[in-house]
């Protein structure tokens, strides 16, 4: 988990002369929406409380 972090924290800046673009932002945005669906889907199917 620690290298997902790190990983998107690498692809946040690692944008080179743009910036924080609105399309960089959408594009972390849709990042983060997607490993919160992961993990969520993760945790429903190993702990099923």
């Amino acid at each position: 988990m620690p290298h997902m972090v790190t990983e998107i924290t690498r692809l946040a800046e690692g944008t080179p002369g743009q910036g924080w673009s609105e399309r960089g932002y959408l594009q972390l945005v849709g990042i983060v929406i997607g490993i919160a669906i992961v993990v969520y889907a993760i945790r429903s199917f190993f702990g099923k409380k």
